[in-house]
């Protein structure tokens, strides 16, 4: 299980910079004259992939249900963006000359987090399989507080 760790702590540093950058985005694609409060709101719950790859790091074993939890949240975060990709391809492409620096560096941006998503599915899911196929932690069995440790009277 050790041979796991840097996965597991690759997961979580990434899942940081991952929603520091997805905060970075909406900085820039921000509409001008509006709060970004509103688009905070819907940001938050990306929050939860950076505790759940904390958890996965920390206490694999006691966490091991949020690795599929983790990996469906991925895919939907991809099947969003590759969708909203599809629906708005033509308007994108047209306005691509107008627009600014910025968020064209966002739309890249918004690209490579969507894609490191696909890898870190990727590795979630390897982790999985690791973690299956390795023979489960025995810890010693529990005995009552009146017994004596060495089974003597």
């Amino acid at each position: 299980m050790s041979m796991l760790w840097p996965l597991r702590a690759v997961l979580f540093v990434y899942e940081l910079v991952r929603f520091a950058a997805l905060v970075g985005l909406l900085a820039v694609l921000g509409i001008p004259g509006e709060g970004t409060f509103p688009w905070l709101v819907c940001l938050s719950p990306n929050a939860l992939f950076p505790l759940m790859a904390l958890f996965i790091w920390l206490k694999p074993a006691d966490y091991r249900g949020f690795i599929p939890l983790y990996v469906a949240g991925k895919f939907l975060s991809v099947a969003v963006f590759v969708s909203w990709c599809v629906f708005s391809f033509k308007s994108l492409f047209q306005s691509l000359p107008l627009l600014r620096v910025e968020v064209i560096a966002a739309l890249g941006g918004a690209f490579i987090i969507s894609s490191v998503d696909i890898l870190g599915s990727a590795g979630a899911l390897a982790l999985l399989k690791r973690m299956e196929s390795s023979p489960p932690e025995i810890l010693p069995a529990e005995r009552p507080a009146n017994e004596p440790a060495e089974g003597g009277l």
